[in-house]
């Protein structure tokens, strides 16, 4: 049978749970704790709430044991296995190592079939056949098609997932490590990227991903046309795909794409009309001087003290009348969550275990402010994972200028091994 609901889990635990409503199994469920005098009063929900309210949230705490599995076919790269045909296990397991235990193959391919990753059919002798669903399809790692498998091996590898049960305590408090996957790994997430390439590989293919997702966004939103004559920096630019879109559209513009040296020298074919520049974004001398800079995802991976000294070298590089512009995503502000943020939200809690953070528009206006700038324009692209914000220098004659201090925009900081478009 094939089960395109997501949360078929649910209704399946909503037949298994609904007798608490009306059980007397619902007035004994145990209590981890006694309430103190001083607590606030328990929200108790109705006997109709109880078998909808159980399910759901049994569903949502289960959903690891899904992406578990998922990972695991991945790694194992079943889903090419399969293909575009259907397969029983023994015939997936003859492509496998002779240790393969089929038993638990079959096993997590269910539970993935329940969840719509595979579908599941009974074979002419009884055995359990399964082929790819339209979400299965997409970890495929052959197909002439965009593959998110690059995505479930990055989340899912030990070094993102054990950073997950750093979480409770970084929220604490009580952890050594801020960040919860310093904790878990003993060094920031761009050092340890760094000395593990074969990990690295993961998040470089999910960022040249969502780079083909969100570029059209890109390039239609940002007024790249009232940019004739001018040069555009993007700063944290990889292997300058975003530029050579740019420039292939506008060839008028002068597009430059920086990135540190070790990214830079493995590029062999630089995209048309693209300069490709070696540099460090905490570096302000580094930056070629220009009129416009452009940082896609950057200032998302770092925390506000991080992100100050990235705006603040952008400054000192920009011309007086120059801009910033940042795609990245804009969170919600209070009490205006809903669906068509999820992505965003998501986002933003995987940042929080690897150490940066997304920002409201309150935010971003302050965080832009201590470094001299203003938002001057926000643009809704139409793509959940990137918006645009425009910035331009700041007025006031108040704001200390480059070389006023040890904290002024342009002050060159400590060099950063990594950053977070190509690691």
């Amino acid at each position: 049978a094939n089960f395109p609901e997501p949360l078929q889990a649910a209704a399946t635990a909503r037949a298994m749970f609904g007798c608490l409503a009306s059980s007397p199994c619902g007035a004994t469920a145990p209590s981890s704790a006694k309430r103190n005098a001083s607590d606030p009063e328990p929200l108790v929900l109705s006997g109709d709430q109880v078998p909808i309210a159980i399910p759901t949230i049994l569903a949502i705490g289960q959903a690891h044991f899904t992406s578990q599995c998922i990972y695991t076919i991945v790694k194992l790269s079943i889903p090419d296995m399969i293909g575009n045909g259907k397969r029983t296990v023994e015939e997936i397991a003859d492509h496998l190592s002779e240790t393969v235990n089929k038993d638990y193959l079959q096993r997590c391919m269910r539970l993935l079939s329940l969840v719509g990753i595979f579908e599941e059919i009974g074979g002419p002798n009884g055995e359990f056949m399964f082929g790819l669903t339209p979400a299965g399809a997409l970890l495929q790692t052959k197909a002439p098609q965009p593959s998110v498998a690059c995505g479930m091996l990055h989340w899912m590898e030990k070094p993102m997932w054990n950073a997950w049960s750093e979480l409770s305590n970084a929220v604490a408090g009580t952890s050594p490590h801020q960040i919860p996957f310093n904790s878990a790994n003993s060094m920031p997430v761009f050092d340890y990227y760094a000395q593990h390439p074969e990990s690295a590989e993961h998040i470089n293919q999910l960022m040249s991903f969502l780079t083909v997702g969100e570029l059209p966004f890109v390039l239609e939103q940002a007024e790249w046309d009232k940019l004739s004559g001018k040069t555009v920096v993007d700063v944290g630019g990889s292997l300058g795909d975003v530029m050579g879109a740019v420039a292939e559209k506008f060839p008028e513009i002068k597009c430059v794409s920086l990135d540190l040296p070790e990214v830079i020298e493995k590029v062999e074919n630089p995209p048309a009309g693209v300069q490709m520049e070696k540099g460090d974004m905490f570096d302000a001398s580094t930056i070629p001087t220009c009129d416009v800079i452009f940082m896609k995802h950057i200032l998302c991976g770092w925390n506000d003290e991080d992100s100050d000294k990235i705006l603040r070298s952008c400054y000192a590089a920009l011309s007086a009348e120059g801009k910033v512009i940042i795609a990245d995503p804009i969170l919600p502000g209070p009490g205006h969550i809903s669906t068509k943020d999820a992505q965003s939200l998501y986002l933003d809690i995987l940042m929080l275990v690897s150490g940066g953070k997304e920002r409201t528009r309150k935010m971003w206006e302050e965080l832009v402010a201590k470094a001299g700038f203003k938002v001057v324009e926000e643009k809704q692209t139409g793509h959940a994972s990137c918006q645009l914000l425009v910035l331009e220098k700041l007025d006031s004659p108040g704001h200390d200028r480059p070389g006023h201090d040890s904290h002024a925009p342009g002050t060159p900081v400590l060099h950063s091994p990594l950053h977070k478009q190509q690691l």
